[in-house]
């Protein structure tokens, strides 16, 4: 009998250390499995909104009735974007101008939130929201009726939710014009 209590209070302490090293290297593996899928995955904005290759032969050069060159298909170029890259995120809208608001939220997404209507070709900024932690992506200002139609027409061909918003604003009641799919 003690040598099986023996045997027992042997096997016990090994398994232990078994079932320590299998989870450790299972830990591991998960890791690595994990870091690999982050760092294949992550997209790259350069590649993701670049303008797609156009033939290297000038039109001049082409004769008329000549076939075009083998390749891929033209396709249309991403809109040049309404305000430089490297202009200021934040802008304070002025009295009077029309905007329309994509989402609010914390100033670090709606920084990168600008950033990525603007290589989209929209005119955006951020603002102060309702809180010191919340802050408006707007799109615009919309300098008449015309390009107001216009920038509403590409948030919706963008499947980009919106709502028209005139500066100033009373938040604690403001009627809106809604879009991109929001109910009225």
């Amino acid at each position: 009998m003690e040598e099986e209590q023996q045997a027992v209070s042997w096997k016990t302490p090994r398994r232990t250390a078994y079932l320590f090293l299998a989870v450790t290297i299972l830990g591991i593996l998960l890791t690595v499995a994990y870091t690999t899928a982050r760092i294949v995955s992550e997209p790259v904005v350069d590649e993701v909104f670049a303008a797609p290759a156009v033939a290297a032969t000038p039109p001049e050069t082409r004769s008329a009735d000549a076939a075009p060159p083998p390749g891929p298909a033209k396709t249309a170029a991403l809109p040049r974007a309404a305000v430089p890259l490297d202009a200021p995120l934040f802008r304070k809208p002025a009295n009077g101008e029309i905007y329309l608001q994509t989402r609010a939220t914390s100033r670090p997404d709606a920084e990168d939130y600008v950033r990525f209507l603007r290589l989209r070709g929209f005119p955006a900024c951020y603002t102060v929201g309702l809180s010191e932690s919340l802050y408006r992506v707007l799109v615009g200002p919309a300098r008449d009726g015309a390009h107001l139609d216009e920038l509403r027409s590409r948030m919706n061909q963008d499947g980009l939710e919106w709502f028209q918003r005139k500066y100033p604003v009373n938040d604690e009641y403001e009627p809106f014009t809604t879009g991109g799919g929001l109910a009225p």
